[in-house]
């Protein structure tokens, strides 16, 4: 009887971690539409003469920026995770161990980011620094998160218009709590 007690909390403890765990956004591998609606090569303009390029393959992930020159420079390299039911829908980067750069002798962070997928456009603002952003905006200095807007990149090598439609997508002035 004590055994079958003893047996009854454990399996209780676990499953309060794992409900714990799963409430405070859990990190898994991602599945579901929007993983798979993410899969592929996304383009964003962030400047004149600099693209930002993210690819989603699994799930891994690895965002680029491709100079005008061509000269390509690794962001992140790493793995992401989806809360779909979030709202706004959630995305962590995972660095993978010994691909990040060593910033100030200390490992890079998880970015924190909010995403919103909407056909073929994903807007993306994160933060390493803080906390998640709650809305999508623009603006402020070079350590303040912006909101990147990328399109999926078109299959074939001759570039596609496409048309950018951001009607139903709530955007924010300001950042919020800062």
């Amino acid at each position: 009887m004590i055994r079958m007690h003893h047996t009854l909390l454990a399996v209780a403890q676990l499953l309060v971690v794992c409900s714990w765990g799963f409430a405070q956004g859990a990190q898994t591998t991602p599945k579901g539409a929007d993983s798979d609606r993410l899969q592929g090569l996304w383009i964003a303009d962030l400047a004149p003469g600099l693209q930002g390029r993210i690819e989603f393959e699994g799930d891994q992930l690895r965002f680029a920026h491709i100079h005008q020159d061509d000269h390509k420079r690794v962001i992140w390299d790493g793995y992401f995770a989806l809360n779909e039911q979030a709202d706004p829908q959630q995305m962590d980067w995972l660095p993978r161990k010994g691909s990040q750069p060593k910033s100030g002798g200390k490992s890079v962070p998880v970015n924190r980011a909010i995403y919103q997928l909407q056909g073929e456009l994903l807007l993306i603002i994160g933060s390493t620094q803080g906390g998640r952003p709650t809305a999508f905006y623009s603006g402020g200095g070079e350590q303040r998160p912006k909101t990147i807007i990328f399109r999926r990149a078109p299959d074939r090598p001759d570039p596609v218009a496409i048309p950018l439609n951001l009607g139903s997508v709530p955007l924010s002035p300001t950042p919020t709590g800062r």
